[in-house]
């Protein structure tokens, strides 16, 4: 992440911990105006001396407050305007503050700052540049977030217009009042209007300019100021679009009290039960609805493995469970108009400083290619070569088997054509072989293609688990090895080993989820698509740790995989 300059934390430290304007010179405060005499005041009976009152009755609601500001600071020519969001929902713990302005100085630019919590967990970015900060929230981390209708300038004594209007469906009293209203009598001019819930008593909507040569809540500010406040979205389902490399929060997502080795990062739990793959996927089948989500699709169920997918507002929460001698449990939260990080622009010499870059974008590299139900593959079509020895360990036997796995397949959009071999050590080899074609799973049989419940929806959402954990170790220690033509497309080739990656992130990293076996060394080498980050090829060996049923540590196994994209916006997938 770029460090900010002090200068600017100094500003945002100003605008949040503090709430008030008067902490840079284009802030408008809302105090006294030094520059008048006496206390003025409108012809009204009616004062706002606390915009914020009443807010705390509702259960949701949104507000926006647009700011703007045309004349000189000091002498120099100044123009700016800003816009304030903030979402809050007491039952998702949210809290969530973003701005985007247009401030032509950096030294008091807030652009791109989000900053708040929900669903769990806090959220910081401090400017459009910055990746997004997730972290879980605690008594120690709880983010002060303003209230934006305490940054209105306070007023007295303004005039009804009317007490029975209607505002975003809600009784309202219409309120109208001028500079001497807002402390500006002699000083300048002003025009402001603002509308206030006849139930609850908290503003809807608030609207002022001034204009003054003599200062406008500082005597070196002169110009035109706006202010323009509306609130809505009260006491309705609520939603809110987050940075789209935040990740999502999970407070809302139940577990079973048994659930032993949690492992949990942001966007990611993990857990071993002893209930069976089908007890845990009635578990979330039964509870999942009662705490607000709702199944998307049909989910696929069987004594293997199963994946369901849940969709709460703008979260999709997927749930994969794989067998073994206890049942493990994943679960993915990420907001469905996005992926959870970032995708970085390509680079073919990164530079030491873009080292973390580097490494989300060759994790990023095979989900890339794949793509999933939001974001789909960056290439139209493909054809994908699986070759490798898999190291699995038989529970049954006690002994470490090297399983060979081959996969190859056609991809057209959401259409596949695959064909998978497993050959265990020891045994023959079986052979699947099947079609995705609009969302209908189809088997083939004796070279017959017919319907079936699963096909090879499963085999096609489960191979990338053998890849994802030697590939995202190794991936921590990337080095540049040049540039080279891959399947026609200029690709850059990096060498990946975990003996050159940071020992606390690999450990970080195996704490996220249980693996047996545990990743205790990989290398190899990956070539990304020069255009898209997406992968092109990858060659990786690793070594795999195996643990028994009781934990004990049984012995280790060699790896070995190679991926090869190909025939790029070349493949058409249809029944044959």
């Amino acid at each position: 992440m770029r460090k900010p300059a002090l200068h600017r934390l100094f500003s945002i430290f100003c605008l949040l911990a503090l709430a008030t304007w008067a902490c840079s010179l284009t802030a408008s405060g809302t105090s006294s105006n030094p520059n008048s005499t006496s206390e003025s005041r409108g012809t009204g009976s009616f004062d706002l001396s606390d915009a914020g009152m009443g807010l705390d009755t509702l259960d949701a609601y949104h507000a926006t407050l647009k700011t703007s500001f045309t004349g000189t600071v000091s002498g120099v020519e100044i123009s700016w305007n800003k816009i304030y969001t903030l979402s809050v929902s007491n039952a998702r713990q949210a809290r969530l503050l973003s701005i985007s302005d247009n401030d032509t100085s950096s030294d008091t630019s807030l652009n791109g700052l989000t900053i708040g919590q929900m669903d769990g967990l806090v959220y910081t970015r401090l400017e459009a540049a910055d990746p997004c900060s997730a972290e879980f929230l605690t008594t120690d981390n709880s983010p002060e977030v303003i209230e934006l209708a305490q940054m209105l300038p306070t007023v007295s004594g303004a005039e009804v217009v009317s007490a029975n209007e209607t505002l975003v469906d809600m009784a309202v009293t219409h309120y109208r009042f001028d500079e001497r209203a807002v402390d500006m009598a002699g000083l300048g001019v002003a025009q402001g209007e603002m509308w206030v819930a006849n139930d609850g008593g908290f503003v809807v909507k608030y609207s002022l300019q001034i204009q003054s040569n003599q200062g406008i809540y500082d005597s070196d500010q002169t110009g035109t100021m706006t202010w323009d406040y509306q609130l809505d979205g009260m006491e309705q389902p609520f939603d809110i679009a987050l940075p789209q490399d935040c990740p999502a929060g999970m407070s809302d997502v139940p577990i079973p009290n048994e659930a032993g080795n949690v492992k949990k990062v942001p966007g990611y739990l993990s857990y071993t039960t002893d209930q069976s793959v089908a007890e845990s996927a009635d578990y979330y089948q039964k509870n999942l609805p009662t705490a607000g989500f709702q199944l998307e699709g049909t989910p696929l169920i069987n004594d293997n493995e199963s994946y369901l997918e849940y969709v709460n507002s703008s979260r999709i929460l997927t749930i994969l469970i794989k067998p073994g001698t206890q049942t493990s449990v994943h679960l993915m939260m990420e907001f469905g108009s996005s992926r959870a990080v970032a995708i970085p622009n390509a680079t073919l010499e990164p530079t030491a400083a873009a080292a973390g870059d580097l490494i989300r974008r060759i994790s990023n590299a095979l989900m890339l290619v794949l793509g999933d139900n939001t974001n789909p593959s960056v290439f139209p079509s493909y054809h994908l070569e699986l070759t490798g020895t898999i190291p699995a360990f038989d529970f049954s036997s006690g002994s470490i088997l090297l399983n060979s796995e081959q996969i190859s397949a056609d991809v057209q959009g959401t259409n596949i054509h695959l064909v998978e071999t497993n050959t265990p050590q020891g045994g023959l080899p079986s052979i699947t072989e099947g079609y995705l074609i609009d969302e209908t799973n189809y088997l083939v049989t004796d070279g017959i293609a017919q319907e079936d419940i699963f096909g090879i929806q499963m085999v096609w959402l489960s191979w990338p688990l053998d890849v994802m954990a030697p590939l995202g170790m190794a991936g921590m220690g990337p080095e540049a090895q040049g540039s080279e033509v891959i399947a026609g497309r200029p690709a850059d080739k990096y060498a990946i080993d975990t003996a050159k990656a940071d020992p606390a992130s690999l450990e970080m990293f195996k704490g996220m989820m249980p693996m047996n076996p545990e990743i205790s060394e990989a290398h190899g080498t990956i070539w990304l698509d020069h255009e898209t980050s997406a992968m092109l090829k990858l060659v990786i060996d690793y070594t795999g740790a195996f643990k028994d049923a009781s934990g004990n540590a049984v012995g280790s196994a060699p790896g070995h995989i190679e991926i090869t994209v190909s025939q790029i916006g070349q493949v058409t997938v249809s029944l044959h």
